[in-house]
């Protein structure tokens, strides 16, 4: 009976384990930030290979052919800058 019991409480904590670690993983993509946009000239011409970074963090991506940018990131407290 003991064996059973502490089999049974084995399975309930990494079941219960499991469930918490995911269920963090998935809030923690919800509460994710999508930023897009395009980088321009004075005259409106696309600028490519602009770097679009994240003040203070090293998360950043680079502007395509036609300027364009898309950056996802997750929000800090105090709010986040490009």
């Amino acid at each position: 009976m003991k064996k059973e019991l502490a089999f049974s409480l084995s399975v309930f904590v990494v079941l219960f384990s499991f469930l918490f670690f995911s269920s963090e993983k998935a809030y923690a993509d919800d509460n994710k930030i999508t930023v897009s946009g395009k980088v321009a000239d004075v005259k409106a011409n696309p600028l490519q290979g602009v770097a679009v970074i994240l003040k203070g963090t090293t998360i950043g991506v680079e502007t395509d052919a036609e300027g364009k940018y898309t950056l996802t990131f997750a929000p800090v407290a105090g709010g986040n800058v490009l």
